[in-house]
């Protein structure tokens, strides 16, 4: 019987600290978030990707993100197609959160003359297309 206890006794102490130190670590843990729009527009941009080192989040459907970082000086990067490619740093402290909105800037370019070909009908319409102009 005495076993027993002293099993039960020494089982609980290391549950106690394993839960300690798991809840201490998530206590530790900052985040920042905020909301990416266009610019121009001011609208909600929905699936830009925010990078932090090896991790990261998309913005949802009302354009906000919201990621965990390490305390400190963080760089956070902004990707989205047709956007110029944006990066902040933020120095954030321990357990904290930092709120920083986003405007990214179109990157979009217009082409003169764009020409879709498939296969036959792609020569028909070539061949309708010079007819026409001679």
């Amino acid at each position: 019987m005495y076993k027993t206890k002293t099993a039960k006794k020494y089982l609980w102490i290391i549950i106690s600290v394993f839960f300690c130190n798991v809840f201490s670590v998530n206590a530790q843990q900052s985040f920042v978030h905020g909301s990416v729009r266009d610019s121009a527009s001011g609208d909600a941009l929905i699936g830009v990707i925010v990078r932090v080192g090896n991790g990261g989040t998309a913005t949802d459907l009302n354009g906000t993100y919201n990621v965990a970082v390490t305390p400190g000086d963080v760089k956070i990067i902004f990707t989205y197609t047709g956007y110029k490619k944006d990066s902040i740093n933020v120095n954030v402290e321990t357990g904290k959160s930092v709120e920083r909105n986003i405007k990214m800037t179109n990157n979009s370019k217009e082409l003169s003359l764009v020409v879709i070909s498939s296969g036959r009908y792609a020569q028909i319409l070539a061949r309708f297309l010079f007819r026409s102009k001679c």
